[in-house]
């Protein structure tokens, strides 16, 4: 939306990108301008999220569920962690390819896990006769039998895509290397540093720092160990992915790695979903 970059950049250089009203108008104007009966909210708090904390998370959650039903629409949402990466993969072509997997019924189970709560909240506002365990039922249908992934290749076609991706996921642009990042003792993962890891998966080009910079859809990392895993020393942690424009710095599997905290403690990782509004 052309006028909404407009706004944000105002509000960049106003000091108001952090502003609660402005948020929730910038989100919902599109939503509301879609003509949806229905609005399904996933409000990320933690180290890796805009909002860090669940207090902001929960004020942001709650005025977008009632400025939406003050519009009259349904609307519900769900505080989600993103203390650590959701799925195993980041980085565009890799975050596709788990998604394909995700619509058969495969690939990480948090994953899959909040595409059933949420979905399932989606099908109960178009259909109110549901019940909650059936909504899942029928999501589950839907991805054992190839149903979500035919749809899938629907909307990809309509969209001028390739919808043999689908099939063949490796036909989405690949890495050319692929380097392993270990950990330099063993122990328990007790914390990711998720929102470094996103700052630096831009430096070897999943995002753009300028407008003029160019992305590299095969960049990226694979996720290995994730929060209350046991590590042994010179294990993987993650695998750094680059592609065909990446400029690596020296020792960037290094600066990954220390990404990951290890400790003697095994942790107690935070729930998926904190909280329903």
């Amino acid at each position: 939306a052309p006028a909404d970059r407009t706004l944000y950049a105002l509000r960049d250089v106003t000091a108001t990108v952090e502003s609660l009203s402005l948020i929730v108008a910038s989100i919902l104007s599109k939503k509301l301008a879609s003509g949806t009966t229905g609005i399904v909210f996933d409000i990320k708090t933690g180290n890796g999220a805009f909002l860090k904390t669940i207090d902001q998370s929960r004020a942001l959650g709650r005025a977008l569920v009632d400025t939406s039903r003050a519009a009259g629409r349904q609307a519900s949402g769900r505080i989600t962690d993103m203390s650590r990466p959701l799925g195993r993969a980041v980085g565009n072509a890799l975050e596709a390819e788990e998604s394909v997997r995700v619509l058969r019924n495969e690939g990480p189970e948090r994953v899959r896990d909040i595409c059933y709560v949420l979905g399932a909240d989606m099908l109960l506002f178009a259909d109110s006769s549901l019940t909650r365990a059936a909504a899942r039922a029928r999501l589950e249908e839907a991805m054992t039998s190839g149903k979500a992934a035919r749809k899938f290749e629907e909307l990809i076609e309509f969209q001028g895509g390739d919808p043999r991706v689908v099939e063949d996921p490796g036909l989405l642009p690949q890495p050319k290397s692929r380097t392993l990042a270990v950990a330099p003792r063993a122990g328990y993962v007790t914390e990711i540093a998720t929102e470094r890891m996103g700052f630096l998966s831009i430096d070897i080009g999943c995002g753009r720092r300028r407008r003029e910079d160019e992305i590299d859809p095969a960049a990226g990392f694979l996720v290995e160990k994730t929060v209350g895993d046991r590590v042994e020393a010179g294990e993987p942690l993650a695998f750094l992915c680059l592609g065909e424009r990446a400029a690596p710095r020296p020792n960037m599997e290094r600066e990954l790695a220390a990404l990951f905290t290890i400790g003697d403690q095994r942790p107690t990782p935070s729930e998926l979903i904190l909280e329903e509004l």
